[in-house]
């Protein structure tokens, strides 16, 4: 799938499955074809083979400088699993490639398709890159806000003894994981744009990368303290689970107690003497049962003393 918004006239318009160049243009290419590649190649001079090098899942984040453009590659968020993707921008493009949908290039997309578009592309090429990595890394702070509340809930779960298994705290420490490792890759090649890595990135323009580094800090600090309280959180379901057991374990022991005794009696009582208490008596087989109940008894009134029942 392909689309591009052109600026031409102070208007923006917007073409689906094809491309039309304005003075300033914003191409955007899903999964893409080789006719895709080729034809984007001929209007801008972006190579395929670096269109091509973006849709790799193992692509690094990084800052290249090309002959009439620079290729930056980014992770964003998808379906809570991160993928590469590519921008390619110089003074009068700037051309997304990737092969998963990016939430934050549908976000940026609707805004420049209105009112916001004719401003953001006023300011240049550098601007609307910049505000695509700033959709990206708001993308990431929404969906942490969505896991500390999952975290919430957990934490709840957790003391009330309803989490039999901690596959669940393993799942979102993954996902917390995923998101920290992309955010910290993407503010490294953020930090190279703003150390002057980029020669289409005016130096007027830097400041609006410093702001995003600082959004990004604060991001990469929540995910942080996401990772430390999913630490706790295991540490808390294993005292769970730990609390558990001494609670089993201390039923048996007292079950244990409480029978200790009447076996005791019932042990004397059935040994083979000639002169049994009781033998000839015909209440004598009830006199070691009351022995043995009253023991049970006194051993019950102990145990509730000492709060262990």
């Amino acid at each position: 799938m392909i689309w591009s918004l052109s600026y031409s006239g102070k208007k923006v318009k917007k073409t689906a499955d094809s491309i039309k160049m304005g003075d300033r243009t914003w191409i955007d290419v899903s999964g893409g074809s080789d006719k895709d590649f080729e034809k984007i190649s001929k209007l801008t001079g972006v190579h395929v083979s670096d269109m091509k090098s973006v849709l790799d899942q193992n692509a690094l984040p990084k800052v290249v400088n090309r002959k009439g453009y620079t290729m930056v590659v980014l992770r964003a968020l998808s379906s809570r699993q991160y993928f590469p993707f590519g921008i390619f921008i110089s003074n009068k493009f700037m051309v997304t490639v990737h092969k998963k949908k990016v939430y934050a290039i549908n976000d940026l997309s609707k805004l420049v398709s209105e009112r916001e578009g004719k401003e953001f592309f006023s300011k240049g090429v550098a601007y609307l890159f910049y505000k695509l990595s700033y959709h990206v890394t708001t993308r990431l702070h929404r969906e942490l806000d969505k896991l500390e509340d999952e975290m919430d809930d957990l934490e709840d779960k957790i003391l009330d003894g309803k989490v039999n298994s901690p596959s669940g705290i393993f799942s979102l420490k993954q996902i917390v994981m995923n998101i920290r490792r992309a955010l910290k890759t993407n503010k490294d090649s953020i930090d190279l744009i703003f150390n002057g890595r980029s020669r289409y990135v005016p130096k007027s323009g830097l400041a609006w990368f410093s702001e995003l580094r600082v959004e990004m800090e604060q991001v990469v600090s929540i995910a942080e303290m996401l990772r430390e309280r999913l630490t706790g959180a295991m540490d808390m379901y294993m005292s769970s689970v730990s609390n558990k057991l001494n609670d089993i374990m201390r039923g048996f022991t007292v079950i244990a107690s409480l029978l200790l005794l009447p076996m005791l009696i019932s042990g004397i009582w059935g040994m083979n003497f000639a002169k049994i208490p009781f033998f000839d008596n015909p209440y004598g087989f009830f006199v070691p049962l009351l022995i043995m109940l009253f023991s049970v008894f006194l051993m019950v009134l102990w145990f509730r003393r000492k709060k262990w029942m």
